[in-house]
């Protein structure tokens, strides 16, 4: 993980995590687009392997 992946507090990968969870295919594209949106596709790609 970089510098700014470690920075992103887990109160905005908790929902994400939740709607994996839940099965939420719709959900969990649009948190995905804001996600990457506000913290970028490098920052994305950091996270995903965890997901």
């Amino acid at each position: 993980m970089n510098d700014v992946t470690t920075l992103i507090p887990v109160s905005e990968l908790i929902p994400m995590l939740t709607v994996i969870s839940n099965r939420n295919w719709d959900g969990f594209k649009e948190l995905e687009k804001e996600f990457v949106t506000k913290h970028g596709v490098e920052a994305w790609q950091d996270f995903l392997p965890i997901v």
